[in-house]
């Protein structure tokens, strides 16, 4: 290649890179909804990490700028250099008030981290910088360690290290919706909605528009992780059913429906305050349902109040718990009406009823505890 092109390639790199910043802004940062005059502070202090310890900006710049075009601030990152530069004891104490007064600590933590990590791991230097401004927030030990641990998944991008993460710790949802801007598209990345196949996804647990209102899937495979249902859902030709770690409350009638499908696993999900969870059409369906919860539940009529099924289905229960589980009608049942059920370790407080009725059903009872139960109609 000639010299001439040689230049030539290099300009249209340096341009491209030149324009990456805005073309790949940081949206929906918590600074979007803040006053201008805090966007300023805000970003002239990400400066002056970007700068402290470091004789090679080039990242942290970019980094900064893609979150100047993200909030649509209006200095631009030489601007910004600049005033940091100039900065004073009473501009860093006026920082620190209004980073207190909006409610901005974590992610000016996380934001501080990530530029502090953008060569590889922070000096020495730039980490008693980090913890000396964790002070002035009022950051706990335990709250540091999760951010800290947070930015790494984000930086390695490695969702199922995420997952895990948030698994661990407690009182962690406002720590997580600060950085959603850069959590959401790791989840979107790793999550899938597509013709025949979705995976829907919380990383905390909360309510998703697309169950604001009774839903039906017709596809062919269906997860659900970490999110909080309120409105009865219906599964209708669906191969496999996954719900994980999600919360039913609160629905009247059937909270699920299933239809022409084949396999269930349920684990580690709370169902509370229903009249009946499960509905099965046809006898074709194994259910496995491990480490769940169901909690005030009950049913008038001559069903199970847990499932209720067209014919027999063969259900698996392992390590999950029935409390308050009250079976009114004179042929209903706590767990099953006419099915093929299998309970282990099971644990049962304060229910009503016969676990499963003999009406071509069975019940196999293995190393459970029943507190205060009545086994009316057995």
């Amino acid at each position: 290649m000639s010299e001439t092109m040689d230049k030539k390639v290099e300009m249209v790199r340096s341009f491209f890179k030149k324009e990456q910043p805005k073309n790949h802004p940081v949206k929906n940062h918590p600074l979007e909804k803040c006053e201008e005059y805090v966007k300023n502070l805000y970003i002239d202090m990400l400066c002056v990490f970007a700068m402290y310890d470091n004789d090679d900006t080039e990242n942290q710049n970019c980094f900064i700028e893609r979150i100047i075009y993200g909030v649509e601030d209006t200095l631009s990152i030489a601007d910004h250099i600049k005033r940091a530069m100039e900065i004073t004891v009473d501009k860093v104490s006026e920082f620190i008030k209004q980073i207190q007064s909006n409610d901005i600590k974590d992610i000016f933590f996380i934001d501080a981290l990530i530029i502090s990590c953008a060569n590889g791991s922070p000096t020495k230097k730039q980490t008693e910088f980090l913890a000396e401004f964790a002070d002035m927030f009022g950051l706990t030990k335990d709250n540091i360690q999760f951010l800290c641990e947070m930015v790494i998944c984000i930086l390695e991008q490695d969702f199922d290290k995420l997952k895990k993460l948030v698994s661990n710790y407690t009182d962690i949802e406002d720590c997580v919706k600060s950085a959603n801007c850069y959590i959401e598209p790791l989840i979107y990345a790793n999550t899938v909605e597509m013709p025949n196949d979705v995976y829907y996804y919380s990383i905390v647990k909360e309510k998703k528009a697309i169950f604001n209102n009774p839903y039906e899937f017709n596809i062919n495979s269906v997860t659900l992780e970490n999110i909080i249902i309120d409105k009865n859902i219906s599964f209708n030709g669906v191969k496999t059913v996954n719900l994980i770690g999600c919360i039913f409350e609160n629905m009247k009638e059937v909270a699920l429906t299933f239809k022409d499908v084949e396999t269930v696993n349920i684990s580690q999900c709370i169902f509370k305050n229903l009249e009946k969870v499960f509905y099965f059409y046809l006898d074709s369906t194994v259910i496995s349902i491990i480490d769940s919860s169901f909690e005030n539940c009950s049913v008038a009529s001559s069903q199970g109040v847990i499932i209720s099924s067209s014919n027999k289905n063969q259900i698996w229960l392992t390590k999950c718990i029935f409390k308050d589980i009250i079976s009114q009608g004179s042929t209903s049942s706590v767990i099953s009406y006419s099915n093929k059920i299998k309970a282990e370790g099971c644990e049962f407080y304060n229910c009503v009823g016969a676990y499963a009725m003999f009406n071509g059903g069975t019940y196999e009872d293995k190393n459970n505890r029943y507190t205060n139960c009545v086994q009316a109609r057995w």
